[in-house]
């Protein structure tokens, strides 16, 4: 009996000069967004921060106007004195950092260079007391896990840490066991904690809020009752003043560079003048304009 030919693979049709160009389009692209979901975005323009895309259009919008934008660079490491990253579900534990851009996919970014030295050392603190205490992290699609994310933020003078634990319950009841061991875990790092907080955010999956800001939402759990406190001695300002940052206020992320903006403001603003500062929050700006501000002399 003769033995049946095998077939052989069907060779692919050869395609065309532009069916290869734009296979190759879709592959580099394809290794561009596996490259990202492994890249710290906060990192992507610091070693040529005049190229990000804000710079070009902040130039621009001065170019339409006919005039310059004159930009002088402040240190690119260790600037970020306040943060906030997410914390989601992963194979090994909790994954914390950055979303991917137009994602919500997670890029651990423990010790990245443009955080604060005590930023990185929480991250880590934090990471390591998460193992220990079985925490997990947000899951989106199933709308379950225990933190959704934190947020740091440094205390200058002391290098002390505010972290405030964003936890996907309604309250510190319902937040129960889970949040309880992992503020013990989180204590044995004493020495790097202004204070420890807790923000209950039980919030539908779809929503891109960050924190709740009811006054219920806010507990603290551990750490000084002293504000977190700030004084911006290159402000210009001819008087010390001290500003208090609670984990519920907004604060710039980078205070050292504020600092310099409020000295440019204050350049702008003669003695006697009427001044009134919309959206004032904690008074970054206007508490260091009060001397210019009323009665010249």
């Amino acid at each position: 009996m003769a033995k049946r030919k095998r077939q052989g693979k069907a060779p692919e049709p050869k395609r065309s000069r532009t069916q290869l160009n734009n296979a190759r389009k879709r592959a580099a692209k394809k290794r561009a967004k596996e490259q990202a979901k492994r890249t710290d975005p906060s990192l992507v323009y610091i070693e040529d921060p005049l190229a990000a895309p804000t710079v070009r259009s902040a130039k621009g919008w001065f170019a339409n106007l006919g005039a310059k934008l004159s930009l002088r660079l402040g240190p690119v490491e260790g600037w970020r004195t306040s943060a906030k990253l997410a914390v989601r579900a992963g194979a090994a534990g909790p994954r914390i950092g950055l979303f991917v851009p137009k994602s919500h996919d997670v890029v651990p970014i423990n010790g990245c260079a443009a955080h604060h030295a005590s930023i990185n050392a929480a991250l880590e603190a934090i990471t390591t007391a998460c193992k220990a205490a079985r925490i997990s992290g947000y899951d989106e699609g199933k709308g379950e896990g225990d933190l959704r994310y934190v947020k740091l933020e440094v205390e200058r003078s002391t290098e002390l840490v505010q972290v405030t634990l964003v936890w996907h319950a309604s309250s510190q009841e319902e937040a129960g066991k889970p949040l309880r061991k992992l503020t013990k875990a989180l204590q044995q790092s004493a020495e790097l904690w202004h204070s420890i907080w807790a923000n209950f955010h039980a919030a539908d999956k779809h929503t891109s809020r960050i924190l709740a800001f009811e006054k219920e939402a806010w507990v603290q759990l551990s750490g000084s009752k002293r504000w977190l406190r700030e004084a911006l001695s290159r402000s210009g300002a001819p008087y010390h003043c001290e500003l208090c940052f609670p984990p519920f206020v907004f604060r710039q992320a980078n205070l050292c560079a504020f600092e310099q903006i409020v000295a440019a403001v204050r350049r702008f603003v003669p003695p006697g003048s009427a001044v009134v500062e919309l959206y004032g929050g904690v008074g970054t700006i206007g508490l260091h304009l009060a001397d210019l501000a009323g009665q010249a002399g």
